[in-house]
């Protein structure tokens, strides 16, 4: 998505394009384009009537249409034929897009753009654990309040006084095996003690 120099002013849409282009009725099969003013609330962009999330909105409404009836122009009328009279082959082509666009996800795309995504790294697996830990104790707590007593909670309140302990419930040491080993362990203790909600 590009917002323009002059958004959000009168008739001033976002640009919205795929890259790699995707086959879509909508979607301009050379540049990848969706052109917003396709649908008819969408003619005239009225910056107090339409935002961001309208924009979006309508992106995701493209991918669950059952028709193409109520657009008397589509981008792509190969592919608004081919969703009408052979949906298997339409269905093939969709599928390679979306393997085109996952085998190109981590390719470096436009420098100014915002979102940048990269392999994943042994590096996210540790902030990862160190969320689902965070967030799990956080829960935990959640249930706790008021004083409840959960039964079978034993393992919880040893990963809860090791987590008091570190502070954070998971040590400092990237590069320390043994202290990676012991946060794991404690992780998966706690992961699979039994839910003190059920």
């Amino acid at each position: 998505m590009n917002l323009p120099l002059l958004y959000n002013d009168e008739n001033t849409h976002p640009e919205i394009s795929f890259n790699p282009p995707i086959f879509n009725p909508l979607v301009d099969p050379v540049t990848g384009a969706l052109d917003l003013k396709m649908d008819e609330s969408l003619k005239e962009w009225q910056p107090e009537r339409h935002f961001i999330v309208t924009a979006v909105t309508f992106l995701k409404k493209i991918f669950y249409m059952k028709d193409y009836n109520g657009f008397p122009q589509v981008a792509n009328e190969a592919a608004k034929t081919m969703f009408e009279e052979d949906k298997n082959e339409f269905l093939f082509r969709v599928n390679s897009c979306v393997r085109e666009s996952l085998d190109r996800v981590y390719e470096a795309q436009n420098a100014e753009c915002t979102l940048v995504f990269t392999e994943p790294k042994p590096a996210h697996d540790d902030v990862i654990k160190r969320i689902v830990y965070q967030h799990a104790q956080q829960l935990r707590a959640a249930g706790n309040e008021g004083g409840e007593d959960h039964s079978g909670a034993g393992q919880r309140e040893e990963v809860d006084s090791d987590a008091e302990r570190d502070d954070v419930g998971m040590r400092e040491e990237p590069d320390d095996d043994r202290a990676a080993e012991r946060d794991d362990a404690k992780l998966n203790a706690f992961l699979s003690s039994p839910d003190p909600s059920s």
